[in-house]
């Protein structure tokens, strides 16, 4: 750390050095306040400066004027004013031109190294507060996480790149705004506006929350809010952190879309069905609507596994699958319900609709593919009756299917 001395007395400069000697500082001397100002402009400038009051050029007033009128990203200097002048009035002056103390010629040099080591150590704490500052500022304007602080009274304080590029607004108008205006403001870039505002409408007093939103436009992403109380010098303010967590939400959807998947014929598992089949239960008993089910068994699936290999058997079973899958609407439910039998629910449709469907799909499977060993199916069906869970319809349909299987396969009861 470096300690300037700015007197145009000699004297003076070589009591103020020895007062100096005993404390870890590199000391630079100056006899005029001009001179004393181009030290403390340099990028390697003293943090300690001890300026005469009178001297040529500036003087110590002025000196510590400039020194607090400077950018604040400036590492702050400690300034003390020396002089012979020992009046009140002078001493005020001093403290308010921005010096952090007064020392009066002449001076006890033991007194005066005293003040310059509390200075060394206040100094030496600032440092740590400014290099902290600056490491916590180049790890926020570098995040990929947006962040936006809050203060007490809702308006943002802090806001970094990535927060600008999440809303698409400049940071300059950002600071200063209100949080419950800006992001009602910007609102419309999520796919569900009422929703994201919902859930960004924290309590400051209650635990940390967190949200996932999608965007849509101009590219798509999944965004996660994680928003956190924070105690502020002037009360309790408000940390919101954007992260862009499209990746992992759709590894996580992919992961649920294959543990509900059948792999051979890209049809829902049972568990996918159950699911499924529990929606459209609970949608089913609440308005009134019909539910139908199907099973479907392929004809002497073994034999054809015997005759042309398992191989064959698989494709034969995915063109089973294919025809049930394009012959069901968007909103029917799908699924192999095991070896090779396949389910289909089918909502909004009574007992004659879900005949109808198994038979189309009787039909198409009859109708064969040309590299594939010609193969039938049968079906049972059953619908639904309101006071019925879904097993209680599927365990009928699976009864009526052996009667088809019974009465000579290839039909539907």
């Amino acid at each position: 750390m470096k300690a300037l001395i700015a007197d145009d007395d000699a004297t003076a400069r070589r009591m103020v050095r020895a007062a100096l000697a005993t404390i870890d500082v590199e000391v630079v001397e100056v006899s005029d306040g001009d001179a004393a100002w181009e030290a403390l402009s340099r990028d390697d400038a003293p943090q300690i400066a001890l300026l005469d009051w009178q001297m040529p050029g500036a003087d110590g007033l002025e000196l510590c004027r400039r020194l607090r009128a400077r950018p604040g990203e400036r590492p702050y200097v400690y300034a003390a004013i020396v002089s012979s002048r020992i009046s009140p009035a002078d001493i005020l002056a001093g403290f308010e031109a921005g010096a952090d103390d007064f020392v009066t010629k002449p001076f006890d040099i033991s007194q005066l190294a005293a003040r310059v080591r509390a200075a060394h150590r206040l100094v030496g704490v600032q440092t740590e507060r400014e290099r902290s500052r600056s490491y916590l500022s180049s790890v926020l304007e570098h995040l990929d996480h947006g962040v936006m602080l809050v203060d007490a009274d809702d308006s943002i304080v802090y806001a970094n790149p990535a927060l600008a590029e999440v809303f698409d607004t400049p940071l300059a108008a950002t600071i200063g705004t209100r949080r419950a205006d800006y992001l009602r403001a910007h609102a419309g870039r999520f796919d569900d506006p009422d929703r994201f505002l919902r859930a960004v409408e924290v309590d400051r007093a209650g635990p940390d929350q967190s949200a996932d939103f999608e965007i849509s436009r101009p590219r798509r992403q999944v965004l996660r809010w994680m928003g956190s109380p924070v105690s502020l010098p002037d009360g309790l303010g408000q940390l919101d952190m954007y992260q862009d967590v499209t990746r992992e939400i759709d590894q996580q959807r992919a992961q649920e879309h294959l543990a509900r998947t059948d792999p051979l014929t890209g049809l829902a598992n049972r568990r996918g069905f159950a699911e499924a089949a529990e929606r459209e239960m609970s949608r089913a008993s609440r308005t009134g609507a019909a539910l139908g089910a199907v099973i479907f068994d392929i004809d002497h699936f073994k034999r054809v596994n015997d005759l042309h290999g398992h191989g064959v058997g698989d494709r034969v079973l995915q063109h089973v699958a294919r025809c049930v899958a394009v012959t069901a609407r968007c909103t029917d439910v799908v699924a192999r319900w095991g070896g090779e039998e396949l389910i289909a629910l089918l909502p909004d449709t009574d007992i004659r609709g879900a005949r109808r469907f198994a038979d189309r799909v009787r039909q198409a499977v009859a109708a064969g593919h040309e590299d594939l060993p010609a193969v039938t199916i049968s079906a049972g069906v059953a619908q639904r009756f309101p006071s019925e869970t879904i097993e209680d319809a599927v365990a009928r349909a699976d009864a009526r299917l052996y009667l088809a299987k019974a009465s000579g396969r290839d039909t539907v009861k």
